[in-house]
């Protein structure tokens, strides 16, 4: 193709850019064509460049992706241990509550001449106790979840209490 078929072409449309990509093989457009302002010629070597710069560029992201996708499994991993240290934490709060239920029954046939806002209190203060007394094992079994620390904590609490251990 000849600068001077170029030149006739952008002078009909002279307020948009033009872009001709030569392929061929031996090239077949007059290279001062890319002279012509709002022309932008590009052969097979400027697309080769082009690529390789894309390429390098993607591949200087890879560390960057690699990294993203690290912190996202581990964020991932963590919740998904949380997810699994909660049925845990529910029985053995299940457990502390059937207990405390079971000895206000024992203890009933005592404290049947009490009236309602004693009764209240005496109910209030074995939740009281029974919630203080899984506080600590239940936030750091949460805050340890998807570690081997955390396994450990979860295997024993399970193993002391005699509760399921979430692993089914």
């Amino acid at each position: 193709m000849e600068r001077s078929a170029v030149e006739v072409a952008i002078a009909q449309r002279p307020e948009r850019p033009l872009l001709v990509v030569d392929v061929a093989m031996p090239r077949d457009i007059d290279p001062g064509v890319g002279a012509i302002p709002s022309v932008t010629l590009l052969d097979i070597d400027d697309l080769k460049d082009f690529a390789r710069r894309s390429s390098e560029r993607r591949r200087a992201e890879i560390g960057k992706a690699r990294e993203i996708l690290n912190e996202e499994l581990d964020r991932y991993r963590s919740a998904r241990d949380a997810r699994q240290a909660v049925p845990l934490v529910v029985a053995l709060r299940e457990m502390g509550d059937d207990i405390r239920g079971r000895e206000l029954e024992r203890f009933g046939p005592r404290f049947a001449e009490l009236d309602d806002a004693t009764r209240a209190d005496i109910e209030a203060l074995t939740r009281g106790i029974v919630n203080k007394l899984l506080h600590e094992p239940t936030v750091r079994l949460k805050a340890a979840a998807g570690t081997d620390l955390g396994a450990a904590y979860a295997e024993t609490l399970a193993a002391l209490f005699d509760l399921p251990s979430g692993d089914t």
